[in-house]
């Protein structure tokens, strides 16, 4: 009688761990999709479904376009007119020259962007910048006692630059936030530098014997990132080439609302 009702002991406990553990099984299946069909199961087909739908939730994908607009320092177009000649004697014949000055107005920026794939888009972009570099000549003579007399004649280039860009990216990590990408592109560079001064007759070009090259190409490339605040708005920031070292802004997402 004792042998008897150990057996049925034992044979209740292995079945109710055997129930407890395919129930377990079942939950963890229906919890993490691991069935390939089943009653409670989700398959697995169903499961990549739902992971490529949670990536449709990215701010960048295919069919999204993009308005900028940024701000960029510093202005480049002046360190490549520093780059000449032109402000070497200002530097070193400081007898002559004075009260070197350099109003410049950091580079704006705009762009219009539009996702051509999940992963690469194709930009228009324009770039405009001036600058104003002064100084001031000693020219000096001489009155009818023999005392010198110095006249400052204030002088100086003005110019601007332009660019038109066409541009491709690549937005190698993507969020429900943020948007990191990298680009380059190349285009059309208009660009002016006039020299003035309050006497040319006295205050001539310094430089105006040096051959002007003025090869109208713009390049550009940069890496930059983009945090939206929400679907439709974001900050981003850019390192780089483009008129300017980094730039920063705001842009505006544009995206076909999906018809119910």
């Amino acid at each position: 009688m004792k042998k008897k009702l150990f057996l049925f002991i034992l044979s209740f406990a292995f079945i109710s761990t055997s129930t407890v553990a395919n129930a377990n099984h079942n939950y963890n299946d229906l919890l993490y999709g691991n069935f390939d069909g089943g009653e409670f199961g989700i398959n697995k087909k169903r499961k990549r479904k739902r992971f490529k739908a949670g990536s449709s939730r990215n701010m960048y994908k295919k069919g999204v376009q993009f308005i900028s607009l940024g701000y960029g320092y510093p202005n480049m177009s002046v360190p490549r007119m520093m780059a000449t000649s032109k402000t070497y004697i200002f530097e070193t014949d400081t007898d002559f020259y004075t009260d070197v000055n350099n109003k410049s107005l950091g580079v704006l920026h705009f762009r219009y962007e539009y996702a051509v794939w999940n992963h690469f888009s194709m930009s228009f972009r324009s770039n405009i910048s001036n600058y104003d570099v002064s100084w001031e000549y000693k020219y000096t003579t001489f009155d009818i006692n023999g005392n010198e007399v110095i006249t400052p004649i204030k002088s100086g280039y003005k110019g601007m630059a332009l660019d038109i860009i066409i541009r491709f990216d690549w937005h190698f990590y993507k969020t429900q936030k943020i948007d990191i990408y990298t680009g380059m592109g190349a285009g059309y560079g208009y660009n002016t530098e006039t020299y003035y001064s309050s006497d040319k007759e006295i205050a001539k070009d310094p430089n105006e014997d040096l051959a002007t090259i003025n090869f109208p190409l713009a390049v550009d490339g940069t890496t930059g990132i983009r945090y939206f605040f929400n679907d439709y708005i974001a900050a981003y920031v850019e390192i780089g080439y483009t008129q300017s070292i980094v730039q920063m802004g705001v842009t505006f997402r544009f995206a076909k609302r999906k018809s119910k």
